[in-house]
């Protein structure tokens, strides 16, 4: 019964719950359950009502233990109130700001009766900086809200003095993470070092003196790791020297190639097969290390050498360096041996992957898909999964993925690729370029990147970063092919005397047939280029024929020009075939040009970097003026859901309270407007934390609170709002658009996703779906010659020109 009675009283002081009135006024005399409920309740909102109900109890069982731990508390609590006042939290942070640290040790018997977080992890700071560990970690237990930035800092600290090295790493890779500040990437190293993961240690360093290479305190903790890598060293080959055993040499070798002293390695490596040519096993691992290392070549030939009929585990590793090698038909030999012939189920399956992986290098989907989909019945493969992610076109996921991890670690060559590859499949060039820039920057010498990048710049028409990149690849790799490739797309790109210059490289290394047959073509078609654009660069020209064009472009369409302003603006697209803005002028130029067959074109195009109710209006007006009405209705009901209309009261009234929570700065009223994901989100919370902590006010400005979106699931209402957003604090501005996904139920809302993106303030347009709802319910009036003739008036009755004789 006690254990019941001291959870009830647990659940109710925990979550807070109201309790109706009704309950104290239907109190039965004997009920001591419910008063014991009423002191927890009231402890902190009542101190007198408490006190009543818990002697209420006593008078009916003068020995409960929960009520006589309660008087104890109840005396604390009202002695705490009489030196404080009812502001408990105000009356802390006056003696905190006056430095009166004694005075606030001097209560530290009161916490026990204090709800609030505030009070305990100021004395426990106090106690931090007094070096007392130990009642540091007594006063965080009592901490209720255990993901502030102040708690897993005081946490970090304890955890890390008190030698209890693994919590102090999260709590410090936590920190690091959510904040960037070095204090805290110095304590997680040390961290690891102390629990001995030097390797972590080591590449968490590694990355950091690439953002830092000068800093001195990590050039120290470089002198000292590498300190520590010796003495490791030093064990691990005496324990080696004394057996002689190939088990003892894996963990040195792992150890050195892990702490790049490969050569050392591959000495230690060869010295051992040479005193034990008949280990296998030690031949197996050396191929296994140099296949990692990319020496791919000398890995085939030991195992070429150790390879028999039934030794399937060798067999796979050569189909994997195979594949590797990009000589898939080898490699799939030897997997279908396996799949067939072999016993142990693991080796199977693995090589089942290995197919399937192969088929989808190979861009063959429909052989990789059902393989990779049996492989994931029976093995947790994330490179199966992600296979599969890619054939079905789910990549956005993939890149959400990625970049999350890249922002953990942004030098891992591995996640900036994959955002790159990925971004470029779905058609994000911009990304995929932004990301392929960062993996050259770390990774020069991949120069298959350096091309994929010169080739994307070339399709962009940006040619002096084009053939910037395009040049250092071709001479770089030296080779006749590579250079032909650059002289090629110089001439095909308009740029022959360039193009000859390379040809001229060419011929010096030797008599090339297609630079020769290149360089005839070119002197034939344009025997006086030498005498053009001698003194311009690639940039130069094109800046200027660019500026020009849009510069007359722009004059014949504002004076009303359309149809002049169109051509102008259609040889400016073909080499800036990215400009969304001079695309949307160009759209509405052929509009008014009456050329609405090309003007639907072009504001499909305009679709893909714009996407709002009045494009898709004016997408469906010129496809319903080309006849294509039924294309045209599916469009303007697109377009309904883009229009955007002012958002409710009740969920203006929302943004602006989420609005004042924000500018309090106080983590908690914040917290309140966000759905559970956010709130038990540890990084997300001490991030916010660390931004409120960082500035000295947050002012916030709302304009055109719309609505966009509005649909009903799983008995709630899903909003979708949008408004315009200036963000100020003493350090920085922001101006820009932000985006809100609300979950609502009885006109109660929490925010589930929020999306802010930098842009100009432009006046909302609320007659959009007007206008759209207008064309929807004239377009099957229009006569069915054409509806060029006809005119849809405000009544929505049409009136049918005549041709004139």
């Amino acid at each position: 019964m006690y254990k019941i009675i001291s959870f009830l009283i647990f659940f109710i002081f925990s979550f807070a719950i109201e309790i109706d009135t009704t309950v104290e006024k239907n109190l039965a005399k004997n009920d001591i359950v419910t008063r014991l409920m009423l002191v927890n309740y009231y402890f902190d909102k009542n101190i007198t009502k408490s006190k009543i109900y818990n002697e209420e109890v006593l008078k009916l069982d003068k020995n409960n233990k929960i009520a006589k731990n309660n008087q104890e508390k109840i005396k604390l609590k009202e002695e705490l109130l009489k030196i404080t006042g009812n502001n408990i939290d105000k009356y802390y942070q006056n003696l905190y700001f006056n430095n009166k640290y004694e005075d606030i040790k001097k209560l530290e018997k009161y916490l026990t009766v204090i709800h609030s977080d505030y009070p305990k992890l100021i004395t426990a700071r106090i106690y931090l900086w007094d070096g007392k560990y130990k009642k540091v970690h007594q006063i965080l237990a009592m901490v209720e809200d255990k993901t502030t930035l102040d708690y897993v800092e005081l946490s970090g600290y304890e955890s890390f003095y008190n030698g209890r090295y693994k919590r102090a790493k999260n709590d410090f890779s936590v920190l690091y993470n959510a904040t960037g500040k070095l204090e805290y990437a110095y304590r997680l190293i040390d961290s690891l070092i102390y629990l001995g993961e030097i390797d972590k240690a080591s590449k968490f360093l590694n990355s950091l003196l690439k953002l830092y290479p000068n800093n001195k305190k990590l050039l120290e903790y470089e002198k000292k790791i590498k300190e520590k890598e010796e003495n490791r060293v030093k064990i691990l080959t005496q324990k080696y020297e004394k057996s002689q055993k190939f088990s003892d040499l894996q963990p040195l070798l792992y150890f050195l190639i892990n702490n790049h002293q490969k050569k050392k390695a591959y000495k230690l490596l060869e010295e051992y097969i040479k005193k034990h040519p008949e280990d296998k096993e030690a031949k197996y691992w050396y191929a296994t290390y140099l296949s990692w290392d990319g020496d791919n070549k000398k890995a085939l030939k030991i195992l070429e050498n150790i390879v028999t009929d039934h030794d399937y585990k060798t067999k796979l590793l050569m189909a994997k360096i195979y594949s590797w090698n990009g000589e898939y038909e080898k490699s799939i030999n030897y997997i279908n041996d396996i799949i067939v012939n072999c016993n142990n189920k693991e080796i199977v399956l693995n090589a089942k992957e290995l197919k399937g992986l192969i088929y989808f290098w190979q861009q063959n989907y429909e052989l990789a898909k059902p393989i990779l989909e049996d492989v994931l019945k029976y093995k947790n493969s994330q490179d199966a999964k992600e296979a599969i992610m890619v054939i079905n076109g789910n990549l956005k996921p993939l890149i959400a993925k990625y970049k999350k991890l890249y922002r953990k670690d942004i030098t891992n060559l591995d996640y900036i690729l994959r955002i790159a590859q990925y971004s470029e499949k779905i058609g994000d060039i911009d990304t995929a370029i932004e990301f392929y820039e960062k993996y050259i920057k770390l990774n020069p010498e991949n120069l298959n990147i350096v091309h994929r990048l010169a080739q994307l710049y070339l399709n962009k028409k940006d040619y002096y970063k084009a053939f910037s990149l395009y040049e250092y690849w071709a001479y770089t790799k030296g080779d006749v092919k590579s250079l032909y490739e650059l002289a090629k797309n110089y001439y095909y790109s308009g740029y022959s005397k360039s193009a000859l210059n390379v040809i001229n490289d060419i011929l010096k290394i030797k008599k090339y047939k297609p630079a020769l047959e290149l360089k005839a073509k070119i002197l034939r078609y344009s025997p006086k280029f030498t005498q053009n654009n001698d003194s311009k660069t690639v940039a130069d020209i094109f800046a200027e024929k660019n500026s020009k064009l849009l510069e007359i472009a722009n004059r014949l369409y504002f004076n009303g020009f359309y149809a002049d302003a169109a051509k102008y603006y259609k040889e400016y697209l073909l080499s800036n075939p990215n400009d969304a803005e001079v695309r949307e002028r160009y759209a509405y130029a052929l509009e008014f040009s009456e050329e609405y067959k090309y003007a639907s074109g072009e504001f499909f195009l305009v679709t893909w970097y714009k996407k709002d109710c009045n494009i898709l209006y004016h997408y469906g007006y010129n496809l319903e003026k080309s006849g294509k009405r039924k294309l045209a209705k599916q469009i303007y009901k697109d377009a309904l859901n883009y229009a955007i209309k002012p958002a409710p009261k009740f969920i203006v009234d929302f943004v602006n309270r989420w609005k004042k929570g924000w500018e309090s700065q106080k983590i908690d009223k914040y917290k309140q407007f966000y759905d559970d994901k956010y709130k038990k989100n540890k990084i997300w919370t001490i991030r916010k934390q660390a931004i409120f902590d960082k500035v000295k006010f947050i002012s916030l400005y709302f304009a055109d609170i719309s609505l966009i979106k509005e649909e009903k699931k799983d008995g709630y209402t899903f909003y979708k709002v949008r408004f315009w957003q200036q963000y100020a604090t003493d350090k920085k501005i922001d101006k820009g658009y932000k985006t809100l996904t609300l979950k609502c139920k009885d006109k109660k809302c929490v925010i589930v996703k929020e999306y802010w993106e930098k842009g100009k303030y432009l006046p909302q347009d609320y007659q959009c779906s007007k206008n759209v709802n207008l064309r929807l319910k004239n377009i099957d009036k229009m006569p069915a010659s054409g509806v060029n003739g006809g005119i849809i008036k405000e009544d929505g009755t049409i009136i049918v020109k005549k041709k004139l004789n």
